[in-house]
C-alpha cells in the first residue's frame, strides 16, 4: 500500500535518520529560541492570518544555516519548493477497505479483533 501512494504522489521515501538522536535537542532547542524571539512577550494581532504573517517574516528573518551547507534553510526551501510536482487531481485514499459488519454491541472486527465501531486502527498498526 505504502509503494502505492509513493506511486500516486511520486516521491521517494526518505525518513528519520537512525543514530542521530541530537536531532531532536536541535529541534527542541530550536522551539525554545522561537519562543524567547517571537512569543515573549505574547504578541499582538488583528486576527490569526496576521499573526502567522508575522510570524512566518520573522522566523525568515533568522536566516539559520546547516552545518555544511552555504545556504540559509529559507533559500533552501525555495529552492526545493520550486521543485515541487503540481499534487494528481484525485487524492489516494491510503486505507484498507474491507467490508464488514457490526455487532449487536457495537463492535466491528478486523483481523481476528472486535474494535469499537469506528475505532477500527489503520491498516498495520494494530501490532504495534
Amino acid at each position: 500500500m505504502f509503494s502505492e501512494l509513493q506511486s500516486h504522489y511520486l516521491f521517494a521515501d526518505r525518513f528519520g535518520r537512525p543514530g542521530k538522536g541530537n536531532d531532536k535537542g536541535k529541534v527542541e532547542g530550536l522551539v525554545g529560541l522561537i519562543r524567547r524571539n517571537f512569543l515573549v512577550p505574547l504578541p499582538h494581532a488583528a486576527d490569526f492570518a496576521a499573526l502567522n504573517e508575522r510570524l512566518l517574516v520573522d522566523s525568515r528573518r533568522l536566516g539559520d544555516r546547516l552545518r555544511g551547507h552555504t545556504e540559509t534553510i529559507g533559500a533552501r526551501l525555495a529552492r526545493d519548493q520550486a521543485r515541487f510536482h503540481d499534487l494528481p487531481p484525485t487524492p489516494y485514499d491510503a486505507c484498507e477497505k474491507q467490508p464488514g459488519r457490526v455487532s449487536s454491541l457495537s463492535l466491528a472486527r478486523y483481523r481476528g479483533t472486535d474494535y469499537p465501531r469506528g475505532m477500527v486502527p489503520l491498516a498495520g498498526r494494530e501490532d504495534r
